[in-house]
């Protein structure tokens, strides 16, 4: 009987863990509002506690962040962030949208700025040119508002992750904190260098090809993976494997053998020993108790 992988063109999708060591700032939705101005309105000068993105639909929205005088028009984005003093003055016709939360990160303190950098003026808060991507998502946001079920929340907080990083990319890098840049910076490597373990799964590349593949050097790559994981590649990459080998063990019914095979480990013997030096245990010890 040929095994599974020589039979059939088999791709397996398991839930993985992605290397953690730089932990991204989380935006949590405090809440979606959509405003329409009939009347003239003045919101008096308050502080902002969390992060409030103001998206202009229709008319022009005036205020003033850090009494600094701001106009925005049709398609103009205004990031409010923790700590600015905020006054509107809404003047019809006007529509806007906006989408409050925290962001809650590498930074235990509650309502402190992690994004932008410390010398930042009011006016590069505000995004000029239109923004398709973000109003895409913002125009789901809306949709999802409307419904009632207890899945609102969760797929809000989904559409809200996909916001935030629009909006960062958005922005111009210049305006980012350098500390914030460089978490994210070494969250794109990090999904880079996933990408290419996947793509060898069932190989042993060496440092030097995953280099090329990265579009950098040897010595460039595992100075980064040293810095970002505290580990060189050549371990990542096995850590990487063996995470993999226990989603398998775990989640699929697949011998043993079968997936040493897989995952190209020179014999099952070879699999356990390397298994057990990362997780202390055999790999048959991660199968499911029958029930």
């Amino acid at each position: 009987m040929h095994p599974l992988t020589d039979s059939h063109d088999v791709q397996f999708f398991y839930l993985r863990t992605a290397p953690t060591v730089y932990e991204l700032a989380k935006p949590v939705l405090s809440s979606f509002n959509s405003v329409t101005i009939r009347e003239p309105y003045v919101y008096t000068r308050h502080q902002h506690l969390n992060y409030q993105i103001i998206l202009v639909e229709v008319g022009c929205y005036r205020c003033t962040v850090n009494d600094q005088p701001l106009v925005l028009g049709p398609d103009e984005i205004l990031i409010v962030k923790p700590g600015d003093w905020h006054e509107d003055d809404c003047r019809p016709p006007l529509r806007y949208c906006s989408v409050n939360f925290d962001l809650k990160g590498t930074e235990k303190e509650k309502s402190l700025d992690i994004l932008f950098h410390s010398a930042i003026i009011a006016e590069e808060q505000v995004l000029r040119s239109k923004q398709a991507e973000i109003w895409q998502v913002v125009r789901s946001m809306r949709d999802e508002a409307l419904q009632t079920d207890d899945m609102t929340p969760k797929i809000q907080n989904a559409l809200l992750l996909e916001f935030f990083w629009r909006l960062i990319r958005a922005l111009p890098k210049d305006r980012i904190a350098a500390r914030f840049l460089s978490q994210t910076e070494a969250h794109a490597f990090l999904v880079r260098l996933v990408q290419v373990f996947d793509a060898h799964r069932t190989d042993w590349p060496s440092v030097e090809m995953m280099a090329r593949e990265m579009g950098t050097s040897a010595r460039t790559l595992t100075q980064r993976c040293r810095t970002v994981l505290g580990q060189s590649p050549a371990h990542a990459y096995v850590a990487h494997k063996i995470r993999y080998a226990a989603s398998l063990l775990g989640q699929s019914k697949m011998p043993v053998k079968e997936i040493s095979h897989l995952l190209g480990f020179q014999n099952p013997y070879h699999f356990s020993r390397v298994f057990k030096r990362f997780h202390g245990v055999s790999p048959s010890s991660l199968r499911p108790s029958p029930e």
